[in-house]
């Protein structure tokens, strides 16, 4: 078994008499890779340099046990990043994939690709039969893309796209398995893969930064996948069940598509993300934040602490027991008798005219359930232009003796608004209105009428809130004039 010692940059291709089981000393230089050298298996990497796998590049380092620390595995250039799409024979159809024995990639990841962050992430089928599936929407997917199908039991299969119809929306799928009706269909092609040898797992403890990473195991006892280091990825793939997935220091990723349930040491400081698809919220930081994306779950949420917004989830069956004492959770689906958006104070649910108690003409309106001295309410964002007026038509009931409600016009840009959910009485209030106390309860109060015109020369973001304490009320915000959702 020979050693290598680099002496400028050079392509692993380039490298004379390279075998299995070769040691490779960087010495200071980077080593590409940029074929499927992945058949010469247990090569070993010593010293300080990068390892950095262009399109196509496919290699085993499975000798080192694990990569040093003073290796830097980068993906791509920022010039030339890595495409969406790689050989179908890579693990998550990658562009690029780096295998290592004892799963744990200690040096600093750096990853350079394009394409798939702006492509559909998920749809859910709505029909299904043995090997093929039809989805609820179009999608941009292709031929040979890697799914991750999460069933509503929480379990999760990675199944290859044989095939796609984008006119009748039917994949044909790689194995003859029934993904169900309701299955979320993730799409899990990733770019830059970190492959582990064995089952037990990814581990990064270095930073992982850039635009996307992967991470596969052999085997099918599918484990942890650890980072922990600082991240701030732009796409996380991680398409296992069962066990954790991150576990301490900072989390700021745009979109994660995983199986797992995310936890989190107690003494993590913050994890920002953008879109989930798939995963479930196991132990909480002190935040937790989807800012601005889709989580696109069957999975209840376990134990939650901090702040959570998410969108397109499934409610779990017991939703405040899932809490802690002073969370906020922010939840919207498609589906609108499951949208839900939960307080600290309180639970709203959007509901349809045939389950509010009394008949009504109106077609929906949002549930709003305080919790002890605690206000519930609901925020509907629009924009206003300059000069225009936005006049606001507010319908309520209160659902109970006791209870109160109002509507207020907000200034949906102070600091907060647009990635977090900004708590009552924080942003400054352009106009509202409240019931008086002591209103009967299960009666329709007639449309209340508000407006605020933007004097400003510019558009202005604007959040109507309909909001209920004391008891529960029934609450529904529309736009006469002036607001664009």
């Amino acid at each position: 078994m020979a050693t290598h010692t680099l002496i400028a940059y050079t392509r692993m291709e380039d490298l004379t008499g390279l075998a299995s089981g070769d040691t490779i000393s960087l010495n200071g230089h980077v080593l590409t890779c940029e074929t499927d050298l992945s058949a010469k298996t247990g090569l070993y990497a010593t010293g300080t340099g990068t390892i950095r796998l262009l399109d196509g590049g496919n290699c085993d380092f499975s000798g080192s046990n694990p990569l040093p620390a003073t290796v830097t595995l980068e993906g791509g250039t920022e010039e030339n990043p890595l495409p969406a799409h790689g050989d179908y024979g890579y693990p998550l159809r990658a562009a690029a994939c780096i295998k290592n024995a004892a799963n744990i990639f200690a040096g600093q990841i750096i990853s350079h690709c394009e394409g798939n962050a702006s492509r559909v992430p998920f749809a859910r089928t709505i029909a299904s039969s043995a090997g093929s599936m039809t989805l609820d929407r179009p999608v941009d997917w292709e031929s040979g893309d890697a799914l991750l199908l999460l069933k509503s039991d929480g379990s999760a299969t990675l199944v290859t796209a044989d095939g796609i119809n984008h006119d009748t929306r039917v994949v044909t799928l790689s194995t003859t398995a029934n993904a169900g009706v309701g299955t979320v269909a993730a799409l899990a092609t990733a770019g830059f893969v970190l492959q582990g040898a064995s089952a037990n797992g990814v581990y990064t403890t270095g930073p992982v930064s850039g635009d996307e990473l992967g991470t596969v195991q052999v085997g099918t006892n599918w484990r942890a996948q650890h980072f922990a280091g600082n991240v701030d990825v732009g796409r996380i793939v991680a398409p296992y069940t069962g066990d954790t997935l991150f576990s301490t220091n900072a989390i700021r990723v745009g979109t994660l598509v995983s199986g797992m349930s995310i936890a989190y040491s107690s003494s993590n400081p913050a994890a920002d993300i953008g879109r989930i698809v798939g995963a479930r919220i196991a132990s909480g930081p002190a935040r937790v934040r989807a800012f601005g994306g889709v989580i696109a779950a069957s999975n209840a949420l376990s134990p939650t602490y901090g702040r959570v917004e998410l969108c397109d989830v499934e409610l779990p069956a017991a939703l405040y027991s899932s809490l802690g004492g002073n969370s906020e959770l922010f939840l919207r689906t498609t589906e609108p008798r499951t949208c839900v958006v939960h307080r600290a104070g309180g639970l709203a649910t959007l509901v349809q005219r045939a389950d509010f108690a009394v008949p009504t003409s109106l077609p929906d309106a949002w549930f709003l359930s305080p919790v002890g001295d605690g206000t519930a309410w609901h925020d509907e964002p629009v924009t206003v232009r300059p000069g225009e007026t936005l006049a606001v038509q507010w319908y309520a009931m209160l659902g109970e003796d006791g209870a109160t409600a109002g509507v207020q016009i907000l200034d949906g840009e102070f600091p907060g608004f647009g990635s977090m959910a900004l708590g009552m009485g924080l942003a400054e209030c352009f106009a509202e209105y409240a019931i008086p106390a002591a209103t009967e309860a299960l009666r329709w109060i007639p449309p209340v009428n508000i407006a605020w015109r933007n004097t400003s020369q510019r558009t202005r973001k604007i959040v109507l809130r309909g909001w209920a304490r004391g008891g529960s009320a029934y609450s529904r915000i529309g736009t006469v004039q002036g607001g664009i959702a």
